[in-house]
């Protein structure tokens, strides 16, 4: 006998829907340069960082983002 078909089933767990209402995101991108000499390579390093930063923000925003949005469908009957 298929035990889909039996009697004494145990119910799925209850399925938490999150509605995701997070903020858009961009793209994180790095620009390939030319570097001629010292100068340009720390003028790229400090680009880079500002990137990276950037690109940490929005990762953080999102998830904290999602976070709320699971606590919120947690909590809402």
């Amino acid at each position: 006998m298929l035990s889909a078909c039996t009697v004494d089933h145990t119910p799925s767990k209850e399925v938490i829907i999150i509605e995701n209402s997070c903020p858009k995101v961009e793209l994180c991108t790095i620009q390939n340069n030319e570097l001629s000499d010292n100068q340009s390579l720390l003028d790229e390093i400090s680009i880079l960082k500002k990137a990276w930063f950037f690109c940490a923000d929005q990762v953080d925003m999102i998830i904290q983002c999602q976070e709320q949005q699971y606590e919120k469908a947690r909590t809402d009957p």
